[in-house]
């Protein structure tokens, strides 16, 4: 599975027209999708086996986690130009 969401992730790379206008690959949501349906399944199996504390930790540190990526590349894209 973890090598799937990885080409669907290199397949969502921008491809690029004549007019220079970034069409999206339609691979960006099988990535996309692939990735948080793997996120739900995985808290809701920790949920199914009454890992309740797991499922709130992985969840919520996904979450906090994603958005300190988020902001790191945001921040490196802005000293980088």
């Amino acid at each position: 599975m973890r090598n799937h969401r990885i080409c669907a992730h290199v397949s969502g790379q921008a491809r690029r027209n004549e007019s220079s206008v970034a069409l999206p690959d339609p691979g960006w949501l099988v990535g996309a999708y692939s990735t948080f349906s793997t996120y739900e399944w995985e808290t809701l199996s920790n949920l199914r086996s009454g890992a309740f504390l797991l499922a709130a930790l992985y969840a919520v540190g996904s979450l906090l986690l994603g958005l300190v990526a988020v902001w790191s590349g945001s921040l490196l894209a802005e000293v980088l130009g």
